[in-house]
């Protein structure tokens, strides 16, 4: 298995979140945190609400484990 290089991109509010959700993932509801996968890069990019901001580990360790072994949401 080759695991892609991940890197975290730390939302600082809600307003940059709901600008980054727009952009990556248009259409989705009731996002917490959300992943993006390069693969041509072999790079995966999660997107997290600074946790000064709104604590919640949990979904980056969701979003890690779809960089690492797929199982993308529809």
């Amino acid at each position: 298995m080759i695991i892609p290089q991940v890197s975290v991109v730390v939302l600082q509010d809600q307003k940059q979140f709901n600008q980054e959700a727009k952009k990556w993932a248009p259409g989705v509801e009731g996002l917490q945190a959300f992943g993006r996968l390069q693969p041509k890069l072999n790079r995966c990019i999660i997107y997290v609400k600074d946790p000064d901001w709104q604590y919640h580990p949990e979904w980056m360790g969701h979003e890690l484990a779809h960089c690492v072994w797929g199982r993308w949401h529809q």
